[in-house]
């Protein structure tokens, strides 16, 4: 009887700390979508100070270093026009992803079965490389705003390169070069023809619509040109 209640104990002990990171993992996303509900509705200083108390508390935990994370902080940071913490931020998520990224490619070249490479293959492909454009993008809107275009385009080409898919990026090159006051007929017309011939989920990943697509019409002067 006595060594059955040990065992129920030693059993129950080695499944607390399962538990509690099951918890925890729980109360973080939470927190992550509280966050973003107030960012939704433009309350971004209360979505920076959850998200901020998250990195504080929990630094190391996997909803938290990651890109993405770090992508969300800066674009509250962005929203409030403090570019020097928005750009800190966007580089860290540079940094990681690129790392990220990095690792996804050794553990293809690793892999010990053709589904192990696929599966490594399929997240860079879908997550890491779209979230290291999306990092380079974001630095390039940072330059923007500042009227750093030379800057601002480097980051931008930077991104397209990383991810030539990324509609975001390439009407972000039509707006620069506009911005800049140089000839950015050859971006609009670009970001066009990618738009149009982009499937509904690339143009749902990357926000853009009918107004974006309209508005690039409008600056060829029309939608057969």
């Amino acid at each position: 009887m006595r060594v059955a209640v040990l065992v129920a104990v030693i059993v129950g002990c080695a499944s607390n700390p399962q538990k509690e990171r099951e918890e925890l993992a729980k109360f973080v996303q939470s927190r992550m979508e509280a966050a973003n509900r107030l960012f939704e509705v433009g309350d971004y200083e209360g979505s920076l100070r959850v998200r901020k108390e998250l990195l504080r508390r929990y630094p190391s935990h996997p909803l938290v270093r990651n890109h993405y994370f770090y992508l969300w902080l800066g674009d509250c940071y962005m929203r409030l026009k403090r570019y020097v913490d928005a750009w800190d931020a966007y580089a860290k998520a540079a940094k990681i992803a690129e790392a990220e990224l990095d690792e996804a490619r050794q553990r293809i070249l690793a892999a010990s079965t053709a589904q192990e490479a696929k599966r490594w293959r399929k997240l860079a492909d879908e997550r890491l490389r779209p979230g290291l454009a999306a990092a380079h993008r974001r630095l390039a809107k940072v330059l923007s705003a500042k009227k750093q275009w030379d800057a601002a385009l480097k980051q931008i080409d930077y991104a397209i390169a990383i991810c030539p898919e990324d509609l975001r990026a390439l009407y972000l090159r039509a707006k620069i070069l506009e911005k800049a006051g140089r000839d950015a007929r050859g971006a609009w017309r670009g970001f066009l023809e990618a738009a149009k011939r982009a499937p509904e989920v690339d143009l749902a990943t990357y926000n853009i619509g009918k107004k974006e697509i309209s508005e690039a019409e409008a600056k060829l002067g029309g939608a057969s040109k």
